[in-house]
């Protein structure tokens, strides 16, 4: 998997700087290496070159391409790119998180062009966003479009099994099915990365 970056994503220190006091979004997870924050678009709205070279290293290795903590306009920018070269592994993490929150006519835009969306347990958990906005957007896009994970592992936090556990819990107490919730943690996560 090729990831976009996350913590090092302008976007990411952009939305901290203007939300700090914000519970939940992962302050402590800052480089202590003070270094420029990475833009994927130029003033223009225009991928960067060197983007469209780690596109070709994707492509050339069948690599699943991750969208990490880049913004909305980034990710969309950068899905459109990699699906017109051919990509077909595509993901768009944090869909629901606060920093890359996407609207669900923007999942679906990611979605018709051929990418996930990767939800996480870690957001509605930490009050970021609702269960329920969670599993509205699992009933809109199709359980085959999403991808759930847990973004823990954190050692102040429970860990990634328990966390996929209740995540499954929430879920299915929201009206999702198990054979939707195995889809989202089993089937499609295979069927991307292999």
């Amino acid at each position: 998997m090729s990831g976009s970056p996350t913590v090092d994503a302008e976007n990411d220190a952009q939305y901290k700087k203007m939300h700090a006091g914000q519970q939940g979004l992962g302050a402590s997870n800052e480089q202590p290496i003070k270094k420029p924050k990475i833009k994927l678009l130029d003033d223009e709205g225009t991928l960067v070159p060197e983007v469209k070279e780690v596109l070709r290293q994707i492509k050339a290795f069948n690599m699943v391409l991750a969208t990490g903590h880049i913004s909305v306009q980034e990710s969309l920018a950068l899905v459109r790119a990699a699906a017109a070269m051919g990509i077909r592994k595509i993901l768009v993490n944090h869909v629901s998180l606060p920093i890359t929150k996407a609207s669900l006519a923007l999942q679906k835009e990611y979605i018709d062009s051929g990418a996930m969306v990767e939800h996480c347990y870690y957001t509605p958990m930490a009050g970021l966003c609702s269960w329920e906005e969670i599993a509205e957007s699992i009933r809109t896009l199709g359980s085959e479009h999403v991808i759930l994970s847990t973004d823990l592992g954190q050692p102040a936090n429970s860990s990634p099994v328990e966390g996929m556990e209740k995540f499954a819990e929430h879920l299915y107490s929201l009206g999702i099915s198990e054979e939707a919730i195995f889809q989202m943690m089993a089937s499609n996560p295979e069927k991307l990365f292999f």
